[in-house]
């Protein structure tokens, strides 16, 4: 089993604070002393400028079984470009999250009320964001838990208020042979391997933190623990005495259980489908008492 239940929600509390930063925001969010150090030397180089145009990218990658990810972010309002990347905790991962990071670590190394655009090919990102923006999520835990990564949207949103930013991403295509952004993801595939980048979050954001095996929960917290009730109930059928031969198989589960599910609805429960489908289950296993089975 992969964990009990009763260590499936662990809490702790927070100190919650809307008050303005009174650190630089390096300091405040990023953890390693080296990054630390890098993206100060980065922000000493911004801090008699107003403008900014960043262009972003974040990777995820699966090697020899492994999942890594990274961001990337490229400056170029200027003639001299200044660039950063890093790798990027896989913790409920997906090329959002990286992103997300990417967004971030730009704004903590510009100076306050600077005007900032960011440049993305994640339509998903800009949707995300223009949400938040209109509605008042943040201010309601409840509605927080239904966000995914609200940890990190928290703090760009903190940044953008505390700093007053002029902020704005921009949608651009992706495949599209844009040189920016061909040069963003190359940097991406080149530092996957790199010490991710840790983050200090939920400053603010709750009382109490939800985790799952010590670690903080950035998804859909109902989504979650639907997913993981399934993944519970499948091992234990999948270790049953009688599956013991389907254990020594490559079989395709996923698509096994989406061609048995094809017919049923997801809002109605049909006896009907039920029983056809227990039946199918029953002839796969080979526990129906057929002629060729007796």
């Amino acid at each position: 089993m992969l964990f009990s239940f009763s260590e499936f929600i662990i809490t702790n509390f927070d100190q919650l604070s809307n008050s303005p930063l009174t650190l630089h925001p390096i300091d405040v969010y990023i953890q390693q002393p080296t990054y630390r150090l890098a993206l100060h030397h980065i922000a000493s180089s911004f801090w008699h400028r107003s403008c900014f145009i960043f262009y972003i990218n974040g990777l995820v990658q699966h090697l020899n079984q492994q999942t890594f990810a990274s961001m990337t972010w490229y400056e170029v309002f200027t003639t001299i470009h200044k660039e950063f990347s890093c790798s990027v905790t896989t913790n409920f991962i997906f090329s959002t999250k990286a992103k997300l990071v990417a967004v971030i670590v730009t704004l903590i190394t510009v100076p306050t009320r600077a005007s900032v655009s960011i440049y993305t090919d994640s339509q998903n990102l800009l949707t995300t964001y223009q949400q938040l923006s209109v509605s008042d999520t943040l201010q309601y835990s409840r509605e927080c838990l239904k966000f995914t990564y609200i940890d990190l949207w928290h703090i760009l949103f903190q940044l953008i208020k505390f700093n007053s930013f002029t902020f704005t991403i921009h949608k651009i295509k992706a495949y599209a042979n844009n040189i920016y952004n061909n040069y963003v993801d190359q940097l991406s595939k080149e530092c996957v391997t790199q010490e991710p980048i840790q983050f200090t979050t939920f400053t603010g954001l709750f009382n109490v933190i939800l985790q799952i095996l010590n670690y903080p929960i950035s998804t859909n917290c109902r989504r979650l623990i639907k997913e993981s009730t399934r993944i519970k109930d499948f091992f234990d059928f999948f270790f049953l005495k009688w599956n013991a031969k389907y254990r020594q198989l490559n079989i395709d589960w996923i698509n096994t259980f989406n061609y048995l599910n094809s017919d049923a609805s997801f809002y109605i429960t049909s006896l009907r489908v039920s029983s056809k489908k227990a039946q199918q289950i029953k002839f796969l296993l080979e526990e129906l008492p057929t002629l060729e089975h007796l």
